[in-house]
């Protein structure tokens, strides 16, 4: 989203609509579905210098669920987005990078049922316990043993 300099020099812009998610490059894992990114921005330039941008934007997105790869729809809400940029002398401002590093920052890491407030379907939910990892124990063992060794001797 580019927003132009010589619009705002009138004063504030209102800044309302949708924008197609593959400019912001929200590629996750590749199995995801995108809906149109909605926005409501207020844009005004501050100073001489500096554009500030604030608003709301939301999506939604469907994605396999980690536990169990059903495909759940979660809601990418970010109600207070805001970016003041520096400019010098450029004609537009690009609010791609700002808008795409939100987005991504709003979203769980491994986004669950338990993200939209249910559960995993009972006939592929699977329980999974914790296994040993040999080569890590064995590393441990390497790098803290003699650690280990000091502190047993003087309990």
């Amino acid at each position: 989203m580019k927003i132009r300099l010589a619009d705002l020099w009138d004063g504030p812009l209102d800044l309302k609509g949708e924008a197609a998610p593959e400019p912001y490059d929200l590629i996750i894992n590749g199995n995801e579905q995108w809906s149109p990114l909605a926005y409501n921005l207020h844009a005004e330039i501050l100073g001489e210098n500096e554009l500030l941008v604030r608003g709301s934007i939301n999506a939604s997105l469907t994605v396999p669920c980690a536990r169990c790869l059903e495909p759940i729809t979660l809601k990418v809400i970010l109600p207070e987005f805001t970016s003041a940029t520096p400019f010098t002398s450029e004609e537009s401002i690009d609010l791609t990078l700002p808008i795409r590093e939100d987005i991504l920052l709003s979203l769980p890491m491994a986004p669950s049922h338990a993200d939209v407030g249910g559960k995993c379907p009972p006939n592929v939910e699977k329980i999974y316990s914790a296994k040993v990892d040999q080569f890590a124990e064995q590393r441990r063992s390497e790098t803290w043993g003699e650690l280990d060794k000091f502190k047993e001797e003087r309990e």
